[in-house]
């Protein structure tokens, strides 16, 4: 199993299909997707994605890696972070969600900078996000995160939303950093 990846306050763990009935409570605010379109799924349904996620990651580490943001005081599930690999590994985009009541500490933010730290060690090249332009948290995420915004755009088809993308281009790893 992956080792977690840690900051001074959270624990970010590889996905499993448990962690499917504390994330259900974590993704039931129907104000989590005022940006995103959608809106929360079942226990169940929560359950199959977070297989078919874990699973994927056994079967192709550079496709697509999937964490659970745990607190470490009280090692509570507040949200997720996501990087989807692209380039044989050398690139990545990011995506983040924290529930509502943990939205506001810079939780998102130290989630977000950590997974772009611990791509940069395996030599990822390139971190992208795709953000809403009138989503300013999350703007304020990937500015923590050393992402800069854009000008390069796309128009989402399912909900026909704008995003602007942000990018940064990260250094190679000092030699003897693990590459995967």
């Amino acid at each position: 199993m992956d080792a977690p990846i840690r900051t001074a306050r959270l624990a970010l763990v590889p996905v499993v299909a448990e962690d499917a009935d504390e994330l259900a409570a974590v993704f039931a605010d129907e104000r989590l997707y005022a940006f995103t379109g959608g809106g929360p799924g079942t226990v169940e349904e929560l359950r199959e994605t977070l297989g078919r996620l874990a699973r994927g990651r056994t079967a192709d580490p550079w496709a697509q890696r999937n964490w659970v943001v745990r607190r470490l005081a009280d090692r509570r599930a507040v949200g997720m972070v996501q990087a989807v690999f692209g380039d044989g590994g050398r690139s990545a985009e990011i995506a983040w969600l924290v529930g509502v009541p943990w939205q506001g500490q810079g939780l998102a933010s130290e989630a977000a900078t950590a997974v772009v730290t611990w791509l940069a060690a395996r030599g990822v090249a390139q971190v992208t996000a795709w953000i809403r332009p009138d989503h300013h948290p999350s703007e304020s995420v990937a500015k923590h995160a050393g992402l800069a915004v854009t000008d390069e755009t796309r128009t989402t088809d399912k909900h026909q939303h704008t995003e602007r993308l942000w990018r940064r281009r990260l250094p190679p790893p000092p030699p003897g950093e693990p590459s995967t």
